[in-house]
């Protein structure tokens, strides 16, 4: 009989992570311009394609110098000719916090992605963009 008084609470918890999930899939793109080209924030990972010129290499380059300088520690570093990544922390780490900038040859250019963990922060995403962009001559 006890399994009888979980079904509410097993219903109500069901229809919550639903609801959770809905609200979360109701997020729009923000599309915003930044260092002459155009960013898209979704979720929570910014994305741009760069011109035909910039190779990953240098994009990588750019995130590395572009996280230390903003004080992170970056954790995990790897890239070849076609792509990679570059993951940071912030100095006093809490839930999971950490930054990753992808890079990747794409048609029309490189594509860069940078996702703000656990919960994303489109103003932190921006801001690490616009200074690898500075970094980049962009």
């Amino acid at each position: 009989m006890a399994w009888n008084r979980l079904i509410p609470i097993h219903s109500l918890s069901t229809a919550l992570v639903c609801a959770g999930m809905a609200l979360l899939g109701g997020c729009q793109a923000r599309v915003s311009h930044v260092g002459g080209g155009t960013a898209m924030y979704a979720g929570r990972t910014l994305t741009t394609t760069l011109p035909d010129d910039v190779r990953v290499p240098a994009v990588l380059a750019a995130a590395d110098a572009t996280m230390r300088a903003r004080g992170y520690t970056v954790r995990h570093r790897r890239d070849t000719m076609d792509n990679g990544f570059v993951v940071a922390v912030p100095p006093e780490r809490s839930l999971g916090e950490k930054v990753t900038v992808h890079a990747s040859i794409a048609h029309g250019g490189t594509f860069v992605e940078i996702t703000a963990d656990p919960f994303g922060n489109h103003a932190l995403s921006a801001a690490v963009l616009d200074a690898m962009l500075q970094r980049l001559g962009l």
